[in-house]
């Protein structure tokens, strides 16, 4: 097929002089606006379609069979994941977002609150507020607690739980705590070891360690 741009300056031939007078493409652009084209099914044709799947537009082959196609060819990364779908069909990037370290804070009015992991919380009480940290988390899950209440807060442990503070640690087990001095003081612990042990990795105040 040849494709001639621009009309033809003499003589009788001379090629198409525009695409809807090729004799494989559509023969009017009457009604085709904003579609695109394609090859038809049976190879033989161009034609206006409108794309309706949403993957066509990040789509990486239509119909491959080569084992692994997308693998070497597409990196994953932090929560992103590479799956391959079955050989012969189409193969996809999956974006994975269930891992969010986020913090979503919480102010509590309370006087108790059990915490989650990557979680901060406001103890707003003119009583003291007891914070307990979660008994599962994963390393690199945090708490944060600040103080905004007259009370102040604590932040209790559950069974066989420790936090690390320089070079001091609580009392392992349902004995130990850290608690504010200040109104406002505040602190954030890190898991360092699934579910048992804790890190301060940032404070502001004097924290009281038992």
């Amino acid at each position: 097929m040849t494709l001639v741009f621009g009309k033809p300056t003499g003589g009788s031939g001379g090629g198409a002089s525009d695409f809807t007078s090729l004799s494989d493409t559509p023969s009017s652009y009457s009604g085709q606006g904003g579609k695109a084209t394609r090859v038809n099914a049976g190879e033989s044709a161009v034609e206006f379609y409108t794309p309706t799947d949403a993957n066509d537009a990040v789509k990486v082959s239509s119909n491959d069979t080569t084992a692994g196609f997308l693998n070497g060819k597409l990196l994953g990364g932090t929560n992103v994941t590479l799956v391959e779908g079955t050989d012969g069909g189409n193969e996809t990037l999956t974006i994975d977002a269930s891992v969010d370290r986020g913090i979503t804070w919480n102010e509590v009015t309370g006087t108790t609150q059990a915490a989650s992991v990557n979680a901060g919380y406001i103890a707003n009480n003119a009583a003291l507020v007891t914070i307990t940290i979660p008994t599962t988390a994963a390393v690199g899950d945090v708490v944060r607690v600040t103080g905004k209440g007259a009370g102040g807060w604590k932040i209790a442990q559950n069974a066989s739980e420790i936090i690390h503070f320089l070079g001091t640690d609580t009392t392992t087990g349902t004995g130990g705590s850290l608690a504010s001095t200040g109104t406002y003081d505040g602190v954030e612990i890190v898991c360092v070891v699934a579910n048992t042990e804790w890190v301060v990795a940032s404070s502001m105040g004097n924290i009281t360690i038992v």
